[in-house]
């Protein structure tokens, strides 16, 4: 039988042993959600892609506007006579004339695919520095799952270096000893295994950033639990202005030029010619200026093929335009629901379910002081602890995940 005085203090040793939590690291510089974004979106690599794209698209846009060079030719005609050879030369300058407006069109179709390439770079960079708050959460959400799980995986080393002096002394029993070996086995590779998906999305974040490999994890400074979004019809004003949807507008306006341009395939373009002509004979030179008017005749092609082909990308193009939209509208009213019915069951577990498994821990400390309670149910009660935590990290998680989505729908690109 155990005396009064190991009877309190075996009990009290363990329970304290329970809650001791692990010293603070050494300080390590910051991230947060902005920094993280700007990096990403900072990066040289998708600076120049962006910058090229939008560079080659107003380079066509400048060939699109420019005349035709002009045509020298030089002739020279040489005839034998009776009386002499006779030479004629000829120079002429030629000079294409676009009296149907086509070129005017197609240069502002030029300009008009510039507009959609310009907004195609920001959907792109908008699309990096929405993977970079994903993943930057994703880095919170498993630096505080691991954080956790250490936490109670340093309760049951310290649980299972007294439990183990208890038993020496006969205080507990052999099978307690074992349950809570097995529980510190299985916390210690819960914490491996987090540690591992940790290091995962801290990998992947950095590559986005551009930042070396080795660069060691920084402190990670962000709250999962995503802000109020802003109501509905406040988001939905801004779907038109998304970059995805600005191109597709600018390129179904694009293919309206062309076909405008294809249209006026019946008008032929004028080439104008002026020149010299001389002509030596034997006796006499002669020499007058030269007028010429020149035009294709439009007789098998007048454009028809082109104004189908700019006709069918025009209408294809407004088909994923509406497309588009009404799956962004989709998109926006859901997200917005699931964001704000994730936000809310996550305060109210948090405020509720975790603050009651605090309260059974707290209450199952004491019942295993007084003698009231077993090694196993005190550590069950310590387990249901974690696994709320747990569960409030990542409804949190999931609600912050849907509020990412609902930011890169309406088109914001920071915070």
């Amino acid at each position: 039988m155990r005396s009064p005085l190991i009877r309190w203090a075996g009990p009290s040793l363990l329970a304290a042993a329970l809650v001791i939590t692990a010293p603070a690291g050494a300080e390590l510089p910051r991230l947060d959600e902005q920094a993280a974004i700007a990096a990403a979106q900072g990066r040289d690599d998708l600076r120049n892609a962006t910058e090229g794209a939008i560079d080659a698209s107003r380079a066509e846009e400048d060939e699109a506007g420019l005349w035709p060079n002009p045509t020298f030719e030089y002739e020279r005609d040489r005839t034998k006579g009776a009386g002499g050879a006779t030479v004629q030369d000829t120079y002429r300058l030629s000079q294409p004339v676009d009296v149907s407006g086509r070129r005017g069109l197609r240069q502002d179709a030029a300009g008009r695919r510039v507009d959609a390439t310009q907004a195609e770079a920001r959907q792109r960079t908008r699309e990096a520095g929405g993977e970079a708050r994903k993943l930057f959460y994703a880095v919170v959400m498993r630096q505080q799952a691991k954080a956790a799980a250490e936490h109670w995986a340093g309760r049951l080393a310290e649980a299972e270096t007294v439990l183990t002096k208890l038993r020496s002394g006969r205080e507990v029993s052999g099978y307690d000893a074992r349950r809570l070996t097995r529980e510190r086995v299985a916390a210690d590779a819960k914490v491996r295994a987090l540690n591992a998906d940790l290091s995962d999305s801290w990998e992947r974040l950095r590559a986005l950033m551009g930042w070396a490999p080795g660069t060691i994890m920084p402190r990670i400074e962000g709250a999962l639990l995503p802000p109020p979004s802003l109501g509905l019809d406040d988001l939905m004003s801004r779907l038109e202005d998304r970059p995805d949807l600005r191109a597709l507008r600018a390129r179904v306006a694009a293919s309206d030029l062309e076909r405008r341009a294809a249209d006026r395939g019946w008008i032929p373009d004028l080439t104008l010619g002026a020149g010299l002509k001389q002509v030596e004979q034997p006796d006499r030179s002669d020499q007058g200026v030269l007028l010429t008017v020149s035009a294709p005749l439009p007789l098998f092609d007048r454009g028809q093929a082109a104004s189908r082909k700019a006709a069918a990308q025009s209408r294809a193009t407004a088909a994923d335009l509406a497309l588009a939209r009404a799956k962004a509208e989709g998109e926006i009213r859901g997200l917005w629901r699931r964001t704000a019915e994730l936000r809310e069951t996550a305060l109210k577990f948090r405020e509720s379910s975790l603050s009651a498994s605090r309260d059974l821990s707290r209450i199952a400390e004491g019942a295993y002081r007084a003698g009231e309670m077993n090694v196993l149910e005190l550590l069950d009660a310590h387990k249901s602890l974690l696994e709320a935590e747990t569960t409030a990290i990542e409804l949190e998680f999931g609600a912050r995940e849907a509020h990412t989505d609902l930011q890169l729908a309406t088109g914001e690109t920071t915070p």
